[in-house]
């Protein structure tokens, strides 16, 4: 319920006052620890961990086991004289704690003794009770020295203990809280002693990342199993956790068969089995943060055994002449069945050539040997087919073309291959497919014009036969002659005459080179995103040219906003023009440019660029040096993205001509005098140059919550999800000297998006005391604004 009635003289009393600035005080009490059998443990890290414990725990190799300690503060302020009370600078007791006497003795008695500054020290508590250890408190202390060292002597421990006293200039006091093993809050408190002051905040310290329980699955052999589970860490982005894995048993699953995917926190992996394996593994999934600190889970996949059908080799074509029996090898495998058990069945298509009894298969081995005896004086061509069976599955068939020549006819005895290319035989590279490259005739005493002509090898499919009565050689895949690759290429022609005898031949086709065009690419390390105001280098752009030998090219980079420059100080010195201007070329080898590029060489500035898209444009010019055909080019056009913070863009948009002008457009500037500065106005969407629009960007309301009054400030905001660096919090204050900064001190009592695109939203941020509670109450807003790096 929202309620913005017209202020009353007692509601002008509790009027909250919004500003922004920031004052804090720190208090606390002292705090004493045992360490507990049960569920939390204690680890001391000194001086960056140069002074080495004897823990072994994981994620504290090498720390200091805790036993006990004990540490406080204390402030001399008094309140039992009513107005006259008051409050004084607090004192702070030295930490002092039990441990084991272990490695690190030594080094903390001289310590002690020299009173040698450390630069740190961390204490935390980590509980063990749940599938994973967590932190939950931690002490992070700067500026460290060992003020005390005493050592318990008496015979009746396991060891002796000591007690170890720490004095320190700064320290950061911090609670971590979770929800199923997830972080929900990480309140902390900072104090510099020496200055009484707030401390820095620092922790010293990166909590481990979190991995979510993965199950034991099953998955049947030469399949695969998708599975999802989720990560998280307090410090390092979800998206930029790094996964490992690792396989017990790699003959099952080996690593190629781990694969990851997802994005953010929710990752998901795929399991892909050996092929034609089958047992269990056990998967062990590492998350890893941006400091090296991991957890992992382990689970087992268990892949259960199918039948995998026997196989045939393959088998070439076969001629043979009438009243002849034919001998082939046969070659068979079976992954998971004895050989000795697999059977083979063989059909004719024409049994009036060769029935299936006229078929025979001898042996037991890998090998087998088959018999084709075709009827007397049979001649013609049939399909035989070859099927292998281990009990329970049929393999693939196996099909070839038999022919029985009749031994009436010779057959041909020769083919010829002429062409305009004369002797030998020539194609240009990349000609286009049906060019002519040579015609066929053949000598056969028989049948001399009516030969049949087809290619048994085709070198790769870059030729083929057609033309005038099928009868001439023409290029096939004219793309796959390539003269940097291969300069000639061998084929091999049959000639078949009308009773089915054949001949076959091989001829060798000499490839021309021509001149090729270069090439320009980018590759996957390629990025066009840049920030504005720097010179970044131009990543990921390959300029190459198909021709050899290598020759010097000529590259034009050119873009429509900002500057270029390439290094000319090394390889390319003397063979750049135009640097540092919008349009820099250079002449060289392809491979001497691409060495510069990759190196970081090609700078792309930004300076005085307005944000937004622009093009540039690569050309590549070969200059004809790279074979006949004269110059050939290349040309690409990318798009160069210039990008500021949203509040950047706001800047640009209200003071285009003001750009290099912090008096007028910094966070701080106030340009219209209206004492709101531009990063308010930029986040309640009132005007830098109005005087007038900044005024009263905040409301004063009383909120009504089931019928209880509460201070409350309403205004407009940018959302949140337009500009997540913006941060907009209240602070609540009894008097007029302690502003409070915790954050259940104000709540939002109301947030909703307002406009037809959602990028504003309204907002009010009440009081957690009601009107009652208090003679006064005050509230301010505090805006805070990220800077990226």
């Amino acid at each position: 319920m929202r309620n913005s009635a017209i202020e009353s003289p007692r509601q002008a009393q509790a009027r909250g006052i919004i500003g922004w600035s920031l004052l804090s005080l720190l208090l606390a009490t002292p705090w004493l620890f045992i360490k507990s059998d049960a569920a939390v443990e204690m680890f001391l890290k000194l001086d960056e961990g140069r002074i080495k414990g004897e823990s072994q725990s994981k994620d504290h190799q090498d720390e200091i086991d805790i036993l006990a300690g004990n540490w406080g503060l204390a402030q001399s302020g008094t309140t039992h004289f009513g107005n006259n009370s008051s409050y004084g600078e607090p004192s702070f007791q030295d930490l002092t704690l039990v441990k084991y006497t272990d490695l690190a003795t030594p080094e903390l008695i001289r310590t002690a003794i020299t009173g040698e500054h450390m630069s740190d020290a961390r204490l935390i508590f980590v509980t063990s009770g749940l599938k994973q250890d967590l932190p939950i408190l931690s002490m992070y202390m700067q500026d460290v020295i060992v003020t005390k060292h005493e050592m318990g002597l008496s015979g009746g421990e396991d060891k002796p203990t000591e007690k170890v006293s720490l004095n320190f200039a700064e320290f950061t006091f911090k609670t971590f809280s979770y929800e199923e093993g997830s972080p929900t809050d990480e309140p902390f408190a900072s104090w510099n002693i020496p200055q009484n002051t707030e401390g820095s905040g620092e922790t010293g310290s990166n909590a481990i990342p979190t991995i979510s329980f993965i199950s034991n699955y099953s998955i049947v052999e030469d399949s695969s199993r998708t599975i999802s589970f989720t990560v998280s860490d307090n410090e390092t982005p979800n998206g930029s956790l790094a996964l490992l894995r690792s396989t017990s048993n790699p003959f099952v699953v080996p690593l190629s068969g781990i694969s990851f995917g997802g994005s953010g926190g929710n990752r998901t992996v795929i399991i892909t089995p050996a092929p034609n394996a089958s047992g269990s593994a056990s998967i062990a999934i590492t998350v890893r943060d941006s400091e090296g600190a991991t957890s992992s889970r382990t689970f087992t996949v268990s892949v259960s055994a199918t039948n995998d059908a026997p196989s045939i080799a393959t088998l070439a074509d076969q001629v043979m002449n009438q009243d002849e029996v034919l001998e082939l090898p046969i070659a068979i495998a079976d992954i998971d069945t004895a050989i000795e058990s697999v059977t083979l069945t063989a059909t004719s298509s024409n049994t009036s050539l060769i029935t299936n009894a006229g078929i025979t298969i001898s042996g037991t081995g890998a090998t087998r040997q088959m018999s084709l005896a075709p009827l007397a004086d049979a001649s013609g061509s049939s399909i035989i087919s070859l099927t292998a069976n281990d009990g329970s599955a049929d393999s693939t068939p196996v099909t070839f073309n038999l022919t029985v020549n009749a031994i009436t006819n010779t057959g041909p005895s020769d083919i010829q291959l002429t062409g305009p290319g004369g002797i030998p035989l020539q194609v240009d590279e990349n000609s286009a497919t049906h060019i002519l490259v040579g015609s066929l005739s053949v000598t056969d005493p028989d049948d001399d014009n009516n030969a049949t002509y087809t290619l048994v090898d085709s070198a790769g499919g870059r030729f083929q036969i057609g033309g005038t009565n099928q009868s001439q050689l023409l290029v096939g895949e004219g793309t796959l002659l390539d003269y940097e690759t291969d300069s000639s290429h061998s084929i091999t022609v049959q000639a078949t005459d009308s009773a089915e005898n054949s001949f076959q031949k091989v001829f060798s086709i000499v490839v021309n080179n021509v001149n090729e065009a270069p090439v320009i690419t980018t590759t996957e390390e390629a990025s066009f995103t840049f920030a504005p105001e720097v010179s970044t280098p131009l990543f990921g752009l390959v300029v190459n040219d198909p021709d050899l030998p290598a020759a010097a090219i000529s590259v034009t980079f050119t873009v429509a906003e900002g500057s270029l420059s390439i290094d000319e100080t090394g390889p390319l010195s003397g063979s750049v023009t135009h640097n540092n201007s919008s349009a820099v070329s250079v002449t060289a080898i392809p491979s001497t440019i691409n060495a510069v590029v990759d190196g970081g060489g090609l700078l792309y500035s930004t300076v005085g660029t307005p944000l937004g898209t622009h093009q540039l444009t690569i050309l590549a010019n070969d200059l004809g040096n790279t074979g006949p055909g004269g110059e050939l080019t290349d040309t690409i056009n990318l798009n160069l993205e210039v990008q500021g913070t949203p509040f950047q863009q706001w800047q640009q948009d209200w003071f285009p001509e003001e750009l290099d002008d912090e008096n007028v457009i910094g966070p701080l500037a106030d340009p219209d005098g209206d004492t709101v500065p531009n990063l308010i106005e930029y986040a309640v969407g009132t005007s830098p140059t109005d005087a007038t629009s900044g005024l009263g960007f905040a409301q004063y309301v009383e909120y009504d919550l089931e019928g209880t009054l509460y201070p409350a400030v309403k205004f407009q905001r940018i959302s949140p999800s337009r500009d997540p660096l913006l941060s907009i919090t209240g602070e609540l204050a009894t008097d007029n000297l302690n502003w409070g900064t915790n954050p259940e001190d104000t709540l939002i009592a109301d947030d909703y998006p307002i406009g037809e695109d959602g990028s504003r939203r309204e907002v009010i941020i009440r009081s957690s005391l009601p009107i009652s509670a208090t003679d006064r109450q005050m509230l301010r807003l505090r805006f805070s604004f990220l800077v990226p790096q």
